[in-house]
């Protein structure tokens, strides 16, 4: 089951005070346009103890290291202000961009993915737990407990390999069980389709940093296919996310594109 998440996130580049009038103007005119507020929170943070324990207990993300960072690592590694060359003060300005795409623990050895952030063999696709703040300047500590590698891509509907445009997903075998250690997420099954309106979450890696949460999406749209469009503040890094249907706290899809 496959999603496009639609953004809500504005982009404008540094410059004198006066530049920003433009988005001023568009941030007063939110009712007519696009919501500009980004609704992305720390896992620390983040207010909902469900979604919070899906993060710490069902979500890797995938990064291109041997073994899990260690604390030194995660302090030398370029943050995002200077990867994304962003205005001093944006949200998330220091922090550490390890990861690549994002993924969830759907068995104990199995995660869920976007098709495009694998291939049909394993590559170096090294999924960790824990990459997550614990506070506003601590990221977790992460052990070798917490990494795992690719032991088999079980399968992958991936665009670039000819599958339609909303096939875009993986499962990916990790090399052990992450169980009991980490818990898979719920998935859901069957043919009813989600209403419209139905509040979701997302939680992955944007950009690479540590996991965001961002609980305030509902389902826009549905489409034959299983397609379906929600308002989710997503970016790269996010590709192969878990899409959350609050409530019951379900997978609901795997997001791909927005």
């Amino acid at each position: 089951m496959l999603m496009v998440v639609v953004s809500g996130l504005s982009a404008g580049a540094c410059g004198p005070e006066g530049d920003l009038d433009d988005s001023r103007h568009l941030e007063e005119r939110r009712d007519k346009a696009i919501s500009f507020y980004d609704d992305r929170q720390d896992v620390y943070a983040h207010p909902d103890a469900a979604l919070v324990g899906l993060a710490i207990n069902s979500t890797p993300t995938m990064m291109n290291v041997s073994g899990a960072p260690t604390p030194a690592q995660v302090a030398a590694s370029q943050i995002l202000g200077a990867k994304e060359g962003l205005c001093s003060g944006q949200r998330f300005y220091n922090d550490p961009t390890l990861g690549g795409c994002s993924g969830v623990l759907i068995d104990d050895d199995l995660v869920l993915t976007a098709g495009h952030c694998v291939w049909t063999s394993c590559g170096a696709e090294d999924w960790v737990f824990g990459y997550y703040r614990t506070n506003a300047t601590t990221v977790a500590s992460m052990s070798s407990e917490d990494y795992f590698t690719c032991n088999e891509i079980v399968l992958n509907r991936r665009r670039e390999s000819g599958a339609s445009f909303n096939e875009d997903y993986a499962i990916v075998r990790l090399n052990r069980p992450a169980t009991p250690r980490f818990t898979p997420a719920r998935v859901a099954f069957g043919n009813q389709p989600f209403p419209l309106g139905q509040p979701m979450a997302v939680i992955g890696a944007p950009s690479g940093i540590p996991l965001k949460i961002d609980s305030a999406g509902i389902l826009r749209s549905q489409y034959t296919g299983g397609l379906f469009k929600s308002d989710l503040d997503v970016l790269g890094g996010n590709s192969g996310s878990a899409l959350y249907a609050q409530g019951g706290y379900t997978v609901a899809g795997v997001l791909f594109a927005g």
